[in-house]
């Protein structure tokens, strides 16, 4: 799976659990989704992870990844999307 196949499927997760910021088709795919930010992320991992003001995500006290609080999931580099990706198919 490429990085925007990734990207697509996380944004899948995010509207998921977040419906407001995202339309879809009636045939059930994804229409139209707003810039998902870091704080999105944080409402919809689920609660074996922790995410702090710094943009730090935990599994475990083990620290996973870091992200970018000025950017976006569509400006995350390739690297960020693979680990978000494990994150909410793991």
């Amino acid at each position: 799976m490429n990085t925007e196949q990734k990207r697509h499927a996380i944004k899948l997760k995010v509207a998921e659990k977040l419906p407001d910021i995202a339309t879809f088709y009636t045939t059930g795919f994804l229409k139209s989704c707003k810039h998902i930010t870091a704080l999105d992320i944080l409402q919809t991992l689920n609660g074996w992870h922790a995410m702090y003001s710094d943009g730090n995500i935990y599994t475990g006290g083990e620290k996973v990844l870091t992200l970018n609080l000025s950017q976006t999931l569509d400006q995350w580099d390739e690297s960020t999307i693979d680990k978000l990706y494990e994150l909410f198919y793991e």
